[in-house]
């Protein structure tokens, strides 16, 4: 009879038992493989879950907190509105205001625009002078004013002719036109400015105006318009009066094209 030894039987145990662990680590692997999506899925709703619980209860047992953060934004808002009301009552009370002047006044803002194509302009002309290739035929008179687009105005219809026209900017030398200063405070006040060539212009006003540079000077009519803007504000020491250097708000001499504004 064969007899099998005892170190033999338990190598064999051995390796029986490694197989076995070998299997059932594949099988283990394989079915992680195959249910990773759905353990996924299982462990993200339980941790989802378990925040949401913990946002809760942090509100709950902070709840003066989010309160306070409530008030806060309502104060906020209320504020918002009751500037913006402000805002609009003001914008529509000055909108009555102007209607009432226009109808007292027989008048409105309502303005017609010829536009004219630069013919000529200085060196070929003398000081601050263009021509227009539009004319009486067109329905421009004189005293026309005379823009560089929308409210930008450089001057003034001087000579109308068939199918030209003549324009004087403000800023020939020795016109005087009047004005209004529009300070950055908010201001207007009556000024006269003068030409003295190449788009420049000046003003004397006294001592103690609220001027500075950026100021605009517009035109004191119901369409308004701006004239120039303050380039230079130079007030000398012991003199009653402080002189504004003025500059067009456009450069005249490049310009194509130009309207001209019928009231």
């Amino acid at each position: 009879m064969k007899m099998t030894s005892p170190n033999r039987e338990k190598r064999s145990k051995i390796r029986h038992g490694s197989v076995v662990v070998a299997l059932l680590g594949v099988l283990i692997l394989i079915g992680v493989l195959i249910l990773r999506p759905t353990l996924e899925n299982f462990f993200w709703r339980i941790w989802s879950q378990v925040a949401q619980v913990r946002m809760t209860l942090g509100d709950v047992a902070n709840p003066f907190a989010s309160k306070a953060a409530l008030e806060k934004e309502n104060t906020i808002l209320q504020a918002e509105l009751a500037s913006t009301t402000a805002l609009l009552a003001d914008r529509n009370m000055l909108y009555q205001e102007t209607l009432d002047l226009e109808n007292r006044l027989s008048r409105n803002g309502s303005t017609k625009t010829i536009l004219g194509v630069v013919l000529m302009r200085p060196p070929a002309l003398p000081y601050d002078v263009f021509v227009i290739d539009v004319g009486s035929s067109n329905g421009v008179i004189t005293n026309d004013l005379v823009s560089a687009g929308g409210t930008l105005f450089i001057g003034i219809v001087s000579q109308v002719y068939d199918t030209t026209s003549r324009v004087t900017l403000f800023s020939t030398p020795g016109e005087t036109y009047a004005a209004l200063l529009h300070s950055q405070n908010g201001t207007l006040t009556p000024i006269s400015i003068e030409g003295q060539g190449g788009g420049s212009l000046v003003s004397k006003v006294p001592i103690g105006v609220a001027a500075s540079v950026g100021d605009s000077v517009v035109l004191p009519t119901l369409s308004g318009g701006i004239m120039a803007t303050v380039s230079a504000v130079v007030a000398p020491q012991d003199q009653s009066f402080e002189t504004l250097y003025l500059q067009m708000p456009v450069n005249p001499f490049a310009l194509q094209y130009v309207e001209v504004w019928k009231q």
